[in-house]
């Protein structure tokens, strides 16, 4: 979907090209005779036309022709991401994460960021109680949220 609000326009040429759809689709609304109705609504902003199809199933929804602004688009509120690393290339994969995505996130005033790392390893032969110990006591040391070994 294209964001409308990244054109640039001229005012003159967007309003004579406004006046000349109205004109057209009047001049089709007339040729259908009856086929639906036209609303025109006035405020201090200036005039909106909303044109009602005629019943084509899909309820009686007023058609925006284009001469009223168009609601503002829903303001996202979270994000959340997940991703692989490949063990071999971690600090570049983590790095790429920081730079790309991370720290846009931690430009923004009054953002929350989490970051987790979660870890799963699986070995055909088991760990050995050296390889145990070590990864046992640096989890404790650095105050591993939750960390173990299973049979």
């Amino acid at each position: 979907m294209v964001e409308q609000s990244g054109y640039l326009v001229k005012i003159d040429i967007a309003k004579k090209q406004l006046a000349e759809e109205e004109t057209q689709r009047q001049a089709e609304a007339a040729a259908r005779q009856g086929g639906g109705s036209s609303v025109s609504t006035e405020s201090s902003g200036g005039s909106s036309q909303f044109d009602y199809p005629a019943n084509n199933g899909y309820g009686s929804e007023p058609v925006n022709n284009g001469s009223a602004p168009t609601p503002p688009a829903p303001i996202n509120k979270r994000f959340f991401m997940s991703a692989n690393l490949d063990t071999t290339r971690i600090n570049r994969d983590v790095q790429k994460y920081v730079e790309e995505v991370i720290q846009h996130l931690t430009s923004v005033d009054g953002v929350k960021i989490k970051v987790s790392l979660e870890v799963e390893a699986e070995s055909t032969d088991g760990f050995s109680q050296q390889t145990v110990r070590t990864i046992s006591e640096n989890c404790r040391t650095m105050r591993v949220r939750d960390s173990g070994f299973e049979d």
